[in-house]
Order: C-alpha cells, then structure tokens, then sequence
C-alpha cells in the first residue's frame, strides 16, 4: 500500500542563471524554518487536536504550511526555479489524513522522530554537495545531471513524508525508503466504516 503522502515534482527543461543566487536567502530561510517545523509543529498539532479533536485531520491550515514547506524545499534544492515551489505546474503535494491524533501522540513524534531527523541530516549532507555541484553546471549549461536532480527528490519526498507524520496528519510511521523516481497517484481516502 502506498504512504499517504505524494510529492512530486518535474525537471524542468532548463534552470535561470540568477535563481542559483537567490537559492542562497532561500537556503538561509530553509534552515530556519526547517527548525520551525521541528520544534513547533507537533506543539502547535497537540493544541489543535486538543481543542478541534476529529476534526484536525480537516485543518486546511496545516496541509498548506506543509505545501509552502515542501513548495520552498524543492526551490531549495535545485527542483524548481519558482520561489514558490508550489507555482511550479508540475508540483504535487498531497496528503491523505488518515487515523485518530491525540495529544499523546503528537508529542511522542518528537522521539518517534529521531530516526528521520539522522537520515534527513546525512541526505541534506549530500544534497549540500549536490547544490554546489548543480549550481555550477546550472551557472555553465543551465541544467544539471538527471541522477543529480533525481536525488533531491528523493530528498524533499522524504522531508514532506516526514512532515505530515510529525503535524499528525497520517497515523502510519513514514517509511525509510529513499524514493527517487517519479511518484504516482496518492492513494484513495478509504470509506467510513458501515455500521
């Protein structure tokens, strides 16, 4: 069964010499919302499932943070050359809510979270070698190696997965597969249960 998150996103035919640049105040904003997310999204989830109960899995809030934070990481990492990922027309993040959030529960994502938090910093290691390597070829022939940009993919997939896991939007524990290639539809919102 596919993982409730999808994201995808498209190589575009060609990447601006300029937007190399301003990948740099794109990096820096990145690494402070990047703590962000860490810290504050599964305090802010517990409040909101503590307050809206059920219907936290329908925050629409919620899903478009973790849309703009996917949107600025595949910017980010040589995956678009709009600011905002998300305007990209090949861009695609979808949740599929699913399960029952408790407070509990939310902040144990924070330990349930350890795991991904190594994996993502040894793949944001090679990502960084991986920008620099993607920038100059960007700089000299205003694209970069397919392999190269399937990686970063793979990457933000990661991140994105690990995101709705940790504001409590899905139930299942993201899974540690390094996907690379291009993702297909988002799995169908199950049926509610007949009484």
């Amino acid at each position: 069964m596919a993982y409730p998150v999808t994201f995808d996103i498209s190589k575009p035919n060609r990447f601006t010499r300029p937007n190399v640049f301003i990948r740099i105040i794109g990096a820096i904003i990145l690494g402070i919302v990047n703590w962000l997310v860490i810290v504050l999204l599964p305090l802010y989830a517990a409040f909101q499932i503590s307050s809206q109960k059920e219907k936290y899995l329908e925050n629409e809030t919620v899903k478009g943070w973790l849309r703009g934070f996917a949107g600025l990481n595949a910017y980010v990492y040589l995956l678009t050359d709009e600011f905002d990922g998300t305007k990209d027309p090949s861009f695609r993040y979808e949740i599929t809510p699913g399960g029952t959030p408790t407070l509990g529960g939310a902040l144990l994502r924070y330990i349930m979270g350890i795991p991904h938090l190594l994996i993502l910093g040894a793949l944001g290691s090679v990502a960084g070698i991986i920008w620099i390597i993607g920038s100059v070829m960007i700089l000299i022939s205003e694209d970069y190696a397919a392999g190269l940009f399937d990686f970063n993919r793979g990457a933000v997939r990661w991140i994105a997965r690990y995101a709705a896991y940790h504001a409590s939007l899905v139930q299942e524990y993201p899974p540690f597969a390094f996907d690379t290639g291009a993702e297909g539809a988002a799995p169908a919102t199950p049926s509610p249960p007949t009484a």
